[in-house]
């Protein structure tokens, strides 16, 4: 949700970013990625996206990235690693310790806790 601008050519450009990120967050994303696609100057793009999501590029990509991850979590028949690859994550190692962090328990774990394995399936 952005928060209040002033100017909607800055408020344009925050919405060409997002859209930038959500069309392209399964692969390896920089901030130089995102400055380049709205024809900007880095630093300027990091604050501008800073001051009107209230968290960095960086972050706002890994809670993306992290809540589509959980969405495929839900098919049981989806390896994490699949998951880790499919929302932009080249190491599925590093994909397990982020959504460690973020979440308190690896994938697989949060997996069966967010109720994907239904009572039917475990007998």
């Amino acid at each position: 949700k952005l928060r209040t601008m002033s100017g909607s050519h800055r408020e344009e450009l925050v919405h060409c970013m997002l859209n930038f990120i959500h069309e392209h967050f399964h692969r390896p994303l920089q901030l130089n990625d995102l400055a380049a696609s709205v024809n900007l100057n880095a630093s300027y793009v990091s604050d501008l996206f800073s001051s009107a999501m209230g968290v960095t590029f960086h972050r706002y990509l890994e809670e993306y990235r992290l809540a589509l991850a959980k969405k495929l979590l839900g098919d049981p028949t989806r390896r994490v690693r699949e998951v880790a690859y499919a929302v932009g994550y080249s190491n599925p190692n590093y994909f397990r310790n982020v959504f460690k962090l973020r979440e308190g328990v690896p994938p697989s774990l949060w997996r069966i806790g967010s109720g994907s394995v239904t009572a039917a399936q475990c007998g």
